[in-house]
């Protein structure tokens, strides 16, 4: 059953016959609930985990701020301009800044 969890994401899946897609998507079966958007912060947050053991500052700098809410940030369809980009990129990265 389609539950309309990222819709537009969903019809990609669909059409690609992606069946890792579909799953992270909800269109293919599981045993519970899936989240692309958790999905795809985790993916990333494992490369930015290589690079920083590589020694790659921005990878190191940018620990503890790949998160779910940044993720979906960009699938926003009101990024019109430049400033409302950063403004929608750096909000939530600022809120979810680790304690130092």
């Amino acid at each position: 059953m389609q539950d309309g969890s990222c819709n537009g994401l969903q019809h990609y899946a669909a059409l690609g016959r992606d069946q890792k897609g579909a799953e992270s998507v909800n269109v293919a079966p599981s045993a519970y609930p899936q989240d692309v958007y958790t999905d795809t912060a985790e993916a990333v947050d494992k490369l930015r985990r290589i690079d920083a053991e590589r020694g790659i500052k921005i990878a190191q700098i940018l620990e503890g701020y790949i998160t779910r809410k940044v993720r979906k940030v960009f699938t926003q369809n009101q990024l019109r301009t430049l400033e409302r980009l950063l403004s929608c990129i750096f909000a939530p990265v600022n809120e979810s800044r680790p304690s130092r």
